[in-house]
């Protein structure tokens, strides 16, 4: 082989490279998270017919990063917050959490998720590790939202 095609093809494999390490992955599957500081909880009802998605019971959980951001008003990276979304199944008028339709997370990374005001977002179907529904979809299907909302892009508010 010439040297100048071993060039190429190192030219070309760090160009390759380079593509794929820009690229920002979504977060990985947060294992754990039942362990973090629980933030908040609301519950959804069958009344409310403009959140029908949303129905059921959301915990919010944080970890030590996010609960600084959520007292602070400014996340540092490595703040990480998971939103648990239950169904609820009634019985003799208790209501009690179903089985877990979602669990989404974002994580602030400022150098990785640039493009969506630091945050990186995922969303697992029934909280399956192996079923992310977000992907490379983050700033259509979650940051434009939570960028209109809030300045932080973060909705939950920490009650001490």
């Amino acid at each position: 082989m010439t040297t100048l095609r071993r060039v190429a093809l190192v030219s070309a494999s760090l160009s390759c490279s380079v593509l794929l390490a820009s690229r920002s992955l979504p977060p990985d599957f947060p294992d754990g998270y039942r362990r973090w500081t629980h933030v908040s909880t609301a519950i959804v009802g069958p009344e409310n017919q403009q959140m029908m998605s949303e129905q059921g019971i959301h915990h919010i959980y944080a970890n030590d990063r996010a609960v600084e951001g959520l007292r602070g008003g400014r996340f540092p990276d490595g703040a990480a917050l998971v939103y648990d979304l239950l169904a609820t199944r009634t019985e003799n008028g208790v209501t009690r959490s179903g089985e877990r339709r979602r669990l989404d997370m974002m994580v602030k990374d400022s150098a990785r998720y640039g493009d969506t005001g630091g945050w990186g977002f995922e969303s697992f179907a029934g909280g399956d590790r192996n079923a992310p529904r977000v992907g490379d979809r983050a700033a259509t299907m979650c940051y434009g939202c939570h960028a209109s909302r809030t300045s932080t892009g973060v909705f939950s508010v920490f009650r001490e």
